[in-house]
């Protein structure tokens, strides 16, 4: 019977797939390639060729991208928007997406060839998540901000053209999850559940939809705003609030399971292990929560407030905190520090034994490249950034509020 009720989701999933409506394409931005470089060429081999898909990289913000990132600052290529950016980049298929005031950018990751740009109502602070097996061609989401027209959208990956939205006005990133049937008792009183599920919190509401329709599935409704963007894990989504409160909800229905109340507003995204949580607060708090009851397993005050997201991979924690970059290990202990010479808003990206953060506020402000295990710094360049970083292939790309875009790649 598990089997039939399988079959038949999925037959009314695929009749449930829209095509593409409306849309621009037409070329923005000037491209300057620093140097010439192999990349155009697909026989790279010995290469990990992974992608950084969404905001924090994966569902559950590990912050890790398994890819050969660059070791020194070779610039690759930069492309000048002309606005500050907030947005931090997606990266799959060789192609760079980011948020540049109210237009969603596409550029080519091997030369920085602006592929299309689609114009939104509002301004995008949040970062656009990108599936490649979503559509026909790809999608990819994102959100807007500060107008009664804001949107979430989503776009098709190839030509820019809008697919689907939904009136919503975020600073929240929207992450998507590709779902699997459990086969619990349980499941089979919950509605047919779609391919892929999309997570995004606006205002106070914490939103599922059919990442394919945008259709919705179900809203949580939490007491505070929500800036914060949802980890999510096999069974749960997991949320901070600016009144103090950190959620975690069930992934398919939407009811609360439990909340943590911080010591202040929680605008950090959190990130998911296999058994815990690890959330910060604006108040210089990093709390490490048992997933599963929300009970509060050791809290660490800091130097500064906390805005930047952890990264959170085999056993190591890494967040910015006031102007610092903080390593720790799963029992709360300070593995090592380092300096940013400016406030770390921006959130850090591990790749291939190197941790990179971006700093902002102040005239040293830089993007910098530390060394995973001992905190050494390997490499900097000055440029004020607020969004996070992201490395996929072989290229590690930075949005800067300079109004450029920038790709780093030193293969030769």
């Amino acid at each position: 019977m598990k089997k039939l009720i399988c079959s038949v989701s999925l037959l009314i999933l695929v009749l449930l797939l829209t095509g593409c409506s409306g849309g621009f394409f037409y070329e923005t931005g000037t491209s300057s390639i620093i140097p010439e470089n192999k990349a155009d060429s697909d026989t790279e081999t010995t290469i990990s060729w992974d992608t950084w898909s969404m905001f924090r990289h994966d569902a559950a913000h590990s912050g890790y991208c398994n890819a050969r990132a660059p070791i020194t600052p070779t610039l690759f290529w930069k492309v000048n928007v002309g606005v500050p950016l907030y947005s931090s980049p997606a990266i799959v298929n060789k192609m760079v997406f980011t948020g540049a005031k109210d237009v969603l950018l596409a550029f080519d990751e091997r030369n920085g060839r602006t592929l299309w740009k689609a114009p939104m109502v509002g301004e995008i602070y949040s970062s656009p998540a990108a599936d490649p097996l979503a559509g026909k061609s790809g999608l990819v989401y994102c959100a807007s901000y500060g107008s009664r027209s804001s949107t979430l959208s989503a776009f098709d990956m190839q030509t820019g053209r809008r697919v689907w939205w939904q009136w919503m006005s975020t600073k929240s990133s929207p992450i998507f999850v590709y779902n699997i049937i459990i086969g619990t008792e349980d499941d089979a009183l919950l509605p047919i559940i779609p391919r892929s599920t999309l997570f995004i919190g606006s205002f106070n509401r914490l939103y599922a939809l059919n990442a394919d329709t945008g259709a919705t599935l179900w809203t949580f409704l939490a007491y505070g705003l929500i800036d914060s963007t949802p980890a999510v894990d096999e069974r749960r989504v997991y949320f901070g609030t600016n009144d103090n409160i950190i959620y975690a909800v069930d992934r398919y229905s939407g009811k609360g399971i439990w909340k943590f109340e911080a010591k202040g507003p929680v605008v950090s995204s959190p990130s998911v292990g296999e058994k815990l949580l690890i959330a910060a607060s604006l108040d210089g708090v990093i709390y490490c929560l048992d997933k599963q009851t929300g009970e509060l397993i050791w809290a660490i005050k800091t130097e500064g407030p906390i805005q930047s997201s952890p990264a959170y991979y085999k056993g190591s924690i890494y967040i910015g905190s006031g102007m610092e970059l903080l390593k720790l290990n799963e029992e709360g202990k300070i593995i090592w520090s380092a300096r940013t010479l400016g406030e770390t808003i921006s959130s850090p990206a591990v790749s291939s034994g190197k941790v990179y953060i971006g700093s902002s506020k102040t005239k040293s402000s830089s993007i910098f490249c530390f060394d995973e295990r001992s905190g050494k710094p390997l490499w900097s360049r000055w440029m004020e950034v607020e969004s996070s970083p992201s490395a996929a292939y072989w290229s590690l790309v930075v949005a800067s509020l300079d109004g450029n875009i920038y790709c780093f790649n030193d293969l030769e």
